[in-house]
């Protein structure tokens, strides 16, 4: 039970612990306020599902994103690619305002700083410290402004957070509940459950195995019985490829043996190392190290080192084609809070030797290595805004069509959530042929085409998979449709 804090006392008081929510709540929700609109893929679908929910649609898409899963008819059900968890807890929010979607993000990403800092209590870190832990959670290391966004990054660096407190507290249900939840919002959140494993002494390991076994197996079947054999088609491309455009514009690839997947980690080894050191902002990521190596009798920090270790060389293995886009980067945040606990630890075991053999004065380390982990992380929000930046409103060109009318478009997930508009990506990859079965099966006659790469010139579209189309300015149209009023 949390208690009154003096100056002198170590534990952390519930007023810090809400300090440290509200600190990083409204800094991560200020950074992500500076995005107008979701913007990538995934932030695209999860807001759209939670909003065709809210209008009592059920759980649908109007997209088709790639084309190794294309439905009878748009829309379809959702989820036959990503978990389901994220796009739920969004319907929190959105249910209670348009836009609440943002709410619910900042409070997400408020939950990792007070859970740094308890995780930190658990290292044996006195209150300063931990608060420092929490702090640096707050900023956000590698995913500044995107905590915050329609996405996995908030909720899956709570739950892990949560399944490691749980863990260092021995709090086995506990452990179990949350591999199950963190199974249904990563396709490989099993992996942190077999991590989890290692965090449990005994028979009880179990628990958080099973716990991530019902969630992915429960969730599979019902994939099974929604989607049948096309589910399989799609989940078995994924694992194929080793290029990810030709994944999605859904080019066949020869089956992928032990020998080739052990081909692709000398050839991702840059990424694994970037990855690595980048998850920490290079000096969280020495600090962090040199907490887990203070700390290797802990069994939950075993866990978090091992998955800290495997997760990009198994991913890459695994799915060669889908993991360096997106997929180490958002399930490395399950162990963002920890993270930011053993930098804490490092950052004092280093002030302890270094600081006082070289009788520097006892905040120089942690104030330095705290403000450069800042400064960086701050500068990769400032890169991360931009990136997700997308023009104002795609939807303009398309205000003389049909609401319902479904059209191709250079990104279908962002138009389709931003116009509410049914649509289907067009790769450059994709041939005429497999465009014009696409039109026919979608009763589609009009494309959108991405603003950085068009002209405003008419005239019939002379390559690419548009070719014999009749460009309009951004929308092209297949040659037979009737003008336009």
């Amino acid at each position: 039970m949390l208690r009154p804090m003096t100056r002198d006392d170590s534990t952390l008081s519930a007023a810090d612990l809400v300090g440290l929510f509200c600190l990083a709540a409204l800094l991560q929700g200020l950074l992500y306020g500076f995005v107008p609109f979701p913007g990538d893929y995934d932030q695209a679908y999860y807001l759209s599902v939670a909003q065709h929910i809210v209008a009592g649609e059920g759980a649908r898409i109007g997209a088709v994103w790639n084309h190794t899963f294309t439905p009878a008819e748009l829309p379809h059900a959702a989820d036959a690619h990503w978990m389901p968890l994220p796009s739920r807890v969004l319907v929190l929010g959105e249910a209670l305002f348009p836009g609440g979607y943002r709410l619910i993000g900042a409070c997400l990403a408020g939950s990792w700083a007070p859970l740094a800092a308890l995780l930190g209590r658990e290292l044996g870190l006195d209150r300063r410290w931990a608060i420092g832990a929490g702090v640096a959670a707050a900023v956000g290391g590698g995913w500044a402004a995107r905590i915050a966004a329609p996405d996995t990054y908030g909720l899956v660096g709570m739950i892990g957070g949560l399944a490691l407190l749980f863990a260092a507290r021995k709090n086995t249900l506990g452990v179990g509940v949350m591999a199950l939840l963190m199974a249904l919002s990563r396709t490989d959140g099993a992996l942190f459950g077999l991590a989890l494993a290692l965090a449990i002494p005994g028979a009880r390991a179990l628990a958080p195995i099973a716990g991530a076994a019902l969630g992915a197996a429960g969730w599979t079947l019902r994939n099974h019985l929604v989607f049948g054999e096309a589910f399989w088609q799609s989940r078995s491309a994924a694992t194929a490829h080793t290029d990810y455009l030709a994944w999605a514009s859904g080019q066949s690839a020869p089956a992928l043996g032990v020998i080739d997947r052990m081909v692709m980690l000398p050839a991702h080894a840059v990424d694994v190392l970037a990855h690595w050191l980048m998850s920490g902002m290079v000096v969280g990521t020495a600090l962090a190290a040199l907490g887990m190596l203070a700390t290797t009798e802990k069994p939950w920090v075993r866990a978090v080192t091992a998955y800290w270790l495997l997760l990009p060389v198994v991913a890459t293995v695994l799915a060669p084609a889908v993991a360096w886009h997106g997929t180490v980067f958002r399930s490395t945040t399950a162990i963002a809070p920890a993270l930011c606990a053993l930098g804490a630890l490092g950052a004092l075991k280093l002030n302890r030797g270094l600081g006082e053999a070289r009788e520097l004065p006892p905040a120089l380390i942690p104030t330095l290595s705290l403000a450069l982990f800042a400064l960086l992380s701050l500068g990769t929000g400032a890169a991360a805004i931009a990136l997700q930046a997308r023009e104002p409103d795609p939807c303009a060109v398309l205000a003389d069509l049909p609401p319902e009318e479904p059209i191709f478009a250079y990104d279908a997930l962002y138009v389709e959530q931003r116009c509410r508009r049914p649509a289907v990506t067009l790769f450059s990859e994709t041939s005429p042929e497999e465009r014009d079965a696409l039109a026919a099966r979608y009763g589609i006659r009009h494309a959108l085409t991405a603003p950085s790469a068009e002209t405003q010139t008419g005239g019939v579209h002379p390559s690419g998979p548009l070719q014999g189309w009749i460009r309009g300015g951004r929308l092209s149209s297949a040659p037979d449709t009737p003008a336009r009023r």
